[in-house]
């Protein structure tokens, strides 16, 4: 990770230069325009969308998911009735398919 900031770090500096950005110029309008954005009520509505939407997302996949044992993950050894047996493969298919076929990009887009 650090290496990929240095490596961008490097980069911009050197793009800089070529087309000769005023950097001081450039950095304090870059400042400016974060304290407008912070300082802003849609700023603020966002970011307690996104806490909110965070924590009611873990309490709804810990409601859905939380009680739900695979067959794969629970042994029959443990736990001698284990429903579903036949259909293990399909199943873990199936939630990986929903999990990052669905979830995932959405939150993703969210965020």
């Amino acid at each position: 990770m650090l290496s990929s900031f240095l490596a961008y770090l490097l980069l911009l500096i050197g793009l800089g230069r070529f087309v000769r950005v005023r950097w001081p110029q450039e950095l304090a309008a870059i400042g400016q325009s974060l304290r407008e954005g912070v300082t802003s009520w849609n700023f603020t509505f966002w970011v307690l969308a996104l806490v909110l939407s965070v924590l009611g997302l873990s309490t709804v996949d810990r409601l859905l998911w939380g009680n739900i044992k695979l067959p794969m993950v629970v042994s029959s050894y443990r736990n001698p009735t284990v429903w579903f047996a036949n259909l293990a493969p399909i199943l873990e298919g199936m939630s990986l398919i929903l999990v990052n076929g669905l979830f995932v990009p959405i939150a993703e887009e969210y965020l």
